[in-house]
């Protein structure tokens, strides 16, 4: 479900912006990711990426508006995640026929509903997986498989448990996240290079008619700081150089340490309307 959400949030993304709400997140997240979608779709392409979508999962999305009442295109407003390691919350923003989607819940193997926190949760089996789920307001609602990390989120909500409050999302990017690093346990080989770093942000952003991605990784050392510089520069020659035609795209990358050295700042930039071209590209390496 999560990469369900964060495919549709990232590839579609009203009139109006979502940005990230502190307020929502409790503080002892060890990472989180926001998604604005309806920034998204303001965008310069925003519309050939709403095309691109369709193209793809349009069958998929059909049945979804079929079944819930609920049309991702035009209905999902922004989507925020946050949790524990592998331990998820996700925060669907949107316009939601409640009625309709408690009714659709109702009908599914092994509902139960119970009380917390002045809060209905409903818990069902999706496919052999237990699901929480909680209507915090009428245009949010509140999933996880695990109840202890719904009723962390609830907690926040009611007021009860502190939540994060601030953070470095300035200006109003189109995604924004953050792993606070030295709270996880990292096990995955693929992620070795941010064993000793701090935290790891990440923002997407469109400005003078061109996507920049933008991903900073904060050290205690700038012996570190440079190592990790390097790697990180080394990463993104490797996936440049795996496309074809890589110049065609427009694509400009840097790889820099910070003013105090201790951080690395990565930036990819890319003109706006070439990136469906890349997407589309490697969709064809799925296939």
């Amino acid at each position: 479900m999560k990469k369900t959400l964060l495919t549709l949030a990232a590839l579609t993304a009203s009139n109006f912006a979502s940005p990230i709400d502190f307020d929502q997140i409790p503080a002892a997240a060890q990472w989180y990711l926001h998604a604005d979608v309806d920034a998204v779709r303001t965008t310069e392409i925003g519309e050939e990426l709403k095309a691109l979508v369709e193209q793809e999962a349009g069958k998929e999305l059909k049945a979804m508006t079929r079944i819930f009442a609920f049309d991702p295109m035009e209905d999902l407003a922004a989507v925020t995640l946050f949790g524990e390691g592998d331990n998820a919350v996700v925060l669907i923003h949107g316009e939601f026929d409640r009625a309709h989607l408690v009714d659709v819940i109702g009908g599914a193997d092994e509902h139960e509903v119970s009380d917390y926190q002045g809060f209905q949760v409903h818990s069902w089996d999706d496919k052999g997986k237990t699901q929480h789920g909680v209507f915090v307001k009428a245009d949010l609602l509140a999933i996880s498989e695990k109840t202890k990390h719904l009723k962390h989120a609830l907690d926040v909500f009611a007021g009860v448990k502190e939540p994060m409050g601030k953070g470095d999302a300035e200006g109003a990017p189109l995604m924004f996240g953050l792993a606070n690093l030295s709270k996880m346990e990292i096990e995955d080989e693929d992620m070795e290079i941010f064993k000793e770093a701090k935290s790891v942000t990440m923002r997407m952003d469109e400005a003078e008619e061109a996507m920049i991605a933008t991903l900073k990784i904060s050290t205690d050392d700038a012996k570190l700081a440079k190592r990790m510089s390097r790697m990180v520069d080394g990463l993104l020659a490797m996936v440049e150089g795996s496309i074809p035609a890589i110049d065609d795209y427009g694509l400009e990358s840097e790889v820099a340490q910070g003013d105090d050295k201790t951080k690395v700042v990565a930036t990819v930039k890319m003109p706006s309307k070439h990136l469906v071209g890349l997407l589309e590209y490697l969709q064809t390496l799925k296939e």
